[in-house]
C-alpha cells in the first residue's frame, strides 16, 4: 500500500504539469480505476483497467522504452507524444498512431441546455438508431455495454430524438453524433453542455479527445469553454 501511494503521489506530480493533456491519465487514477505500473520525474505508465489500456507520458523516447520495458503486448496504447507513439507502434505491431487533440472541461460551473431541449438518458430501445449513426468504435457489445452502463444521454425536441452522446469506457466525453435531419440547429451544443453536466454531477472533470483534422469538434469544445492541450497525444491501436 505504501509503494502504491508513493507512486501515486509521484504520477500525479508529473501529470498535473499538464492538467488538459493528461487529464485521460489523471481521472482513471482519481477515480481508482487505474494501475500505476511506474512513475517518476521521467514519465508515467498507467493501465487503465475499465478500457484495458496501457496509457504512457514519457519525457523522451528513451524514458519511454524504460517505463515500458515490461510490457509484453497491450491490447490498446496510449501515448502522449509522437515519437513513443511511433516507436511502440512498430515495437507491438499495432496498424495505426491515430494522432488526438485532448480537451478538458477544467470549470465547475453547469453549462445552460437550450429551455426546449430535453435530456434523456436512452436504453435498450435506442441501440438500433445510435448502431445505425455511430461508426467510429463502432461494434454491437461496445454500444449495448454504454447503454448498460447508463451513460448514453440523448437531447430531445417535442419528443424527438435529435442526437446522442456518450462515455467512453475509460470517462471521455464521446459518441456524439447529431442526426442527420437536425444538425446545425444546435443540438450539437445542447449536447456538450448534457454531457458536461452530467460529468459534473457525478464529480467528475469533462474530457474528450478529438481526432486531428475534425475542426467542427475543436470548435465545439473551445465554444463551451474545453481547453485544448498544446501538443496532440496519440491512440495506438488496429483499424478492427
Amino acid at each position: 500500500m505504501k509503494e502504491q501511494a508513493v507512486l501515486r503521489q509521484a504520477a500525479l506530480e508529473y501529470l498535473e504539469r499538464d492538467r488538459p493533456l493528461h487529464m485521460d491519465m489523471l481521472e482513471p487514477i482519481r477515480r481508482g480505476q487505474a494501475e500505476i505500473l511506474k512513475a517518476g520525474p521521467g514519465g508515467v505508465l498507467i493501465y487503465e483497467t475499465r478500457s484495458r489500456t496501457h496509457m504512457l507520458s514519457a519525457e523522451s523516447l528513451e524514458a519511454g522504452k524504460a517505463l515500458c520495458c515490461r510490457v509484453e503486448q497491450p491490447y490498446l496504447f496510449v501515448a502522449h507524444d509522437r515519437e513513443n507513439a511511433e516507436y511502440f507502434r512498430g515495437k507491438y505491431g499495432f496498424q495505426t498512431a491515430q494522432e488526438c487533440w485532448a480537451a478538458a472541461y477544467l470549470g465547475n460551473v453547469a453549462l445552460p441546455v437550450p429551455g426546449d431541449i430535453e435530456i434523456r438518458r436512452l436504453g435498450e430501445e435506442y441501440f438500433e438508431i445510435i448502431n445505425a449513426n455511430y461508426s467510429t468504435f463502432s461494434g454491437e457489445e461496445y454500444i449495448r455495454d454504454r447503454i448498460r452502463e447508463g451513460v448514453m444521454q440523448g437531447t430531445f425536441r417535442n419528443g424527438v430524438l435529435l442526437g446522442f452522446a456518450g462515455i467512453h469506457p475509460e470517462g471521455s466525453v464521446g459518441m456524439l453524433e447529431v442526426l442527420p435531419e437536425y444538425r446545425r440547429q444546435g443540438a450539437a451544443t445542447a449536447l456538450m453542455a448534457a454531457m458536461v453536466n452530467f460529468c459534473l454531477e457525478r464529480g467528475c472533470v469533462p474530457f474528450s479527445q478529438i481526432f486531428a483534422g475534425n475542426e467542427a469538434s475543436l470548435g465545439l469544445h473551445r465554444k463551451m469553454g474545453f481547453t485544448i492541450a498544446q501538443r496532440p497525444m496519440y491512440w495506438v491501436m488496429n483499424n478492427d
